[in-house]
């Protein structure tokens, strides 16, 4: 309660100095973006140290995963129920992420045996690097001396939005898999197909798939994208097909372990329908009525272990509402032939943006299916495609500033970090308060 105060009263104070350091990042952008990341980074151990033990989705499963193999140095071979008391659902889980951390939760567990909070608040700061590492590569990708706008924008996303900021620092595999896969967009956007990049980026893909299976997602976005590239780049086709080759055989032996894994413990390919509780729908209707509210309210702003803890609930359909509006705006200034690019948002590359957005809609998919055979849609399963939800966002906010002839560059991003540190700030203090409840 007493964090809760102090950041209570300290939020006017740092969203009055993002005002003064914006101001001064017209000449140097530096201080501005290092701002950024230190209230990121005050914003995360925040969390991660007043965030009680467990208290957040699957966290207890996934320690128990990494104790498991660090003191039994094997892999588990049993399967339990979602939620059941044994709380080790998370077994079924490709190994890459827990075979990580298990040497470190050795050697604290061996120091601190009966410490339990050291030992998940140093499984959580590896979560830690993991998220800043997420968010330098995808900002990376887009980032332009000449228009550093995209890259600043998809940034104040991966720092700042509160859901992703609760999770980025509990245990979880998906922390992994959001690195891989910003590192395979970063290595996919810059075109190189010669040897030794296509064996790095198969290699990611590869390990993408042994840390969970939603690496599907950002390996359908590479070969998408290659497909493209071979379609369009006749002169290129024997180096793209050498590439295909690196990139298929390193991808599929990570999904081959994966499988051979699975049926070697458990005699199952895909043990997810034995682990996973089934729900029965009366209707599509009802599915979709019940689904849409909680895949929207815990992508934006949701926390706690069951996502119980929602922030602001009714904000997130503002926020769309303004999006899709100014979707609208851009279709009418096209229709009325005005210039479109008054704030350009990169991904200019238009093969690129199509995989990414073949990426967003398989992740759609994705993610429906699970809601409608688990009841499980929630916002964080569509954090792999989070660099194009960003963007199709960013892209109908910034037609409202242009409707409005809002012409500044720096003005538009100076109000969006502020709605990002404020939204942010108060989404801490809301959390903090309700733990000190529990």
């Amino acid at each position: 309660m007493l964090t809760a105060a102090l950041l209570t009263k300290l939020t006017p104070f740092l969203l009055g100095g993002w005002l003064w350091i914006w101001q001064q990042s017209k000449k140097k952008i530096t201080p501005a973006l290092l701002y950024l990341l230190a209230l990121a980074l005050l914003l995360r151990l925040v969390l991660l140290f007043q965030t009680p033990l467990f208290y957040a989705p699957d966290e207890e499963a996934h320690f128990n995963y990494i104790r498991y193999l660090a003191l039994k140095k094997k892999l588990p071979t049993e399967l339990h129920r979602t939620n059941s008391r044994s709380k080790d659902w998370e077994y079924y889980q490709p190994p890459l992420y827990y075979l990580l951390l298990a040497p470190l939760y050795k050697v604290v567990h061996h120091w601190q045996p009966r410490n339990l909070s050291l030992q998940v608040y140093s499984l959580r700061l590896v979560s830690l690097f993991f998220a800043l590492a997420t968010a330098y590569f995808s900002s990376r990708l887009l980032w332009s001396q000449r228009n550093p706008f995209p890259a600043l924008a998809v940034l104040l996303f991966f720092l700042f939005l509160p859901s992703y900021l609760f999770l980025s620092v509990m245990i979880n595999n998906d922390n992994l898999l959001f690195l891989l896969t910003a590192l395979a967009l970063y290595l996919l956007a810059e075109d190189n197909w010669g040897r030794q990049r296509s064996l790095l980026l198969g290699l990611v893909l590869g390990l993408s798939f042994l840390t969970k299976l939603s690496a599907i997602v950002p390996v359908a976005v590479v070969f998408f994208y290659w497909g493209l590239k071979f379609i369009s780049s006749p002169a290129q086709r024997r180096e793209l097909l050498q590439s295909f080759i690196f990139l298929f055989l390193l991808a599929g032996t990570g999904l081959a372990l994966v499988f051979w894994r699975n049926y070697y413990s458990f005699k199952l390919w895909n043990p997810e329908a034995v682990v996973n509780v089934p729900v029965y729908w009366a209707s599509y209707q009802e599915a979709w009525q019940r689904t849409l509210p909680y895949l929207r309210q815990t992508f934006w702003a949701a926390a706690g272990i069951y996502n119980n803890l929602r922030f602001w609930p009714h904000l997130n359909s503002f926020l769309l509402s303004i999006a899709a509006g100014g979707w609208l705006i851009l279709f009418f200034l096209r229709w009325k032939k005005e210039n479109l690019n008054v704030f350009p948002l990169g991904l200019g590359k238009n093969k690129f943006f199509l995989a990414l957005s073949a990426g967003l809609i398989l992740n759609l998919l994705l993610l429906a299916r699970f809601a409608w055979l688990y009841r499980q849609g929630q916002g964080r399963f569509l954090y792999p495609s989070l660099l194009i939800s960003a963007w199709f966002l960013l892209r109908g906010w910034t037609a409202g500033f242009y409707f409005l002839r809002w012409r500044s560059r720096w003005g538009w991003w100076g109000a969006l970090g502020l709605f990002f540190l404020y939204y942010a700030l108060h989404f801490v203090t809301f959390n903090l308060v309700k733990f000190s409840q529990l």
